[in-house]
């Protein structure tokens, strides 16, 4: 089984939350590599609810224009754009055995998405 680290009422764990804040803190440095890992992580750790697995679609995507890498950049236009068509929010379906690792791990708190 696979914790993707999201709640059905769209809460997402901390672990989400600090993937994508070491993205956007590597991109703000300029170090792409660590960008496109942090986004990386977030993804995976997202992926049961869009808009978190979006974001981090849009942190991989935003990486690929400031590298100024043409090839990434489409690659990761066209995976979002699919994404946003294809995919729908799993997030109802999240199964409690996660859901009670995440709370554990969270110490009872929840951190909302937004956006």
């Amino acid at each position: 089984m696979t914790s993707t680290h999201t709640r059905p009422d769209g809460a997402v764990t901390p672990a989400w939350e600090a993937a994508m804040a070491d993205g956007i803190a590597a991109l703000e440095r300029r170090d792409f590599a660590a960008a496109y890992r942090g986004f990386g992580r977030a993804h995976g750790l997202g992926h049961s609810m869009l808009a978190c697995h979006l974001s981090a679609h849009s942190g991989l995507f935003v990486t690929a224009r400031r590298e100024r890498r043409p090839i990434k950049i489409v690659h990761y236009f066209l995976l979002m754009a699919g994404a946003a068509l294809l995919d729908r929010d799993h997030s109802r379906e999240r199964c409690t055995v996660c859901q009670a690792a995440d709370d554990q791990a969270a110490g009872g708190q929840t951190v909302t998405a937004t956006g």
